[in-house]
């Protein structure tokens, strides 16, 4: 079930449907929290993205910041590749938009710049068959 969650999750995360990768990440982050461990925070971070870039996407600049920052700490000790999710470049993109939207908040830009969006993506799989 929770492979299928983290497909989904990354599928409307990369349509930009964020309130629907929430959901996806909140169902995951509820059944590994019943096993606990490092799946737990790993799911749990992984909501908290999630939810971080629907809040942006509602304008909700001081929440968003605040999801993003607390997910980068729940995640950036996974390494480069969890559960077959490239961890660092969710990582990356988080400390770009929390540096985006601080510079927003600041008054250094007028508006948040959606073209910084990132994108999560799965890990490269081995072939096998060569």
């Amino acid at each position: 079930m929770l492979p299928e969650l983290l497909e989904r999750a990354i599928t409307e995360f990369n349509a930009r449907r964020y309130a629907s990768a929430e959901a996806a990440a909140r169902e995951g982050a509820s059944l590994a929290a019943t096993a606990g461990g490092r799946d737990a925070l790993f799911w749990s971070g992984l909501h908290e993205t999630c939810w971080g870039f629907a809040l942006l996407m509602d304008h909700k600049l001081g929440p968003a910041e605040a999801k993003m920052a607390s997910a980068i700490e729940k995640l950036r000790n996974f390494g480069y590749v969890y559960n077959e999710l490239e961890v660092t470049s969710v990582l990356a993109g988080l400390r770009q938009g929390v540096e985006e939207i601080r510079h927003v908040r600041q008054k250094r830009k007028t508006q948040f710049d959606v073209t910084l969006l990132p994108n999560l993506k799965l890990a490269a799989r081995a072939d096998n068959n060569r």
